[in-house]
């Protein structure tokens, strides 16, 4: 069984992720972020997080997660353009979507989880026009000009 009941969540064995038993709701985005500001243990989940409790197989609810409404749920993930918008998951058949942060929607809380790092690298990528005739990227003299900067953002998963 992919959830386990814990005396106050359910324990994702894939994930790692504790869910709260109780939904909150139906409430609005920013005051579900009041509620949770300044908690250490509890928190509103990321798209990512609540997607991954989707299962396609099942609809109404869309999830195995026990006491999940077939429902609109907010995460914490505010939308890239349109910053008065969230991303939530509809528990009805598990689609995801964005809508205002004024409409009222379901919360479950989650806890635990990844934190994120930034790793930095420097990639060498040889240009064919300026080393050729060089055996080696080290011989040609464009080398500077070759090495690119990238930044990536990776999400690190703890160990439950």
């Amino acid at each position: 069984m992919r959830f386990q009941e814990k005396e106050d969540c359910y324990l994702d064995t894939k994930t790692g992720l504790e869910w709260s038993k109780e939904n909150y709701g139906p409430i609005i985005w920013h005051e579900v972020m009041k509620r949770f500001d300044g908690k250490k243990e509890w928190r509103l989940p990321t798209i990512e997080e609540l997607v991954s409790l989707v299962d396609y197989t099942k609809c109404d609810p869309a999830t195995e997660l026990p006491n999940m409404l077939s429902s609109d749920y907010w995460s914490a993930t505010t939308h890239a353009y349109r910053t008065d918008y969230a991303w939530g998951v509809g528990f009805h058949y598990g689609g995801d979507y964005w809508c205002s942060k004024s409409d009222d929607d379901y919360v479950r809380a989650v806890r635990g989880g990844g934190s994120m790092v930034l790793i930095n690298m420097e990639i060498e990528k040889a240009d064919p026009v300026m080393c050729s005739g060089y055996k080696s990227i080290d011989n040609c003299p464009n080398k500077g000009n070759m090495i690119q900067k990238v930044s990536v953002v990776k999400n690190v998963q703890r160990m439950p």
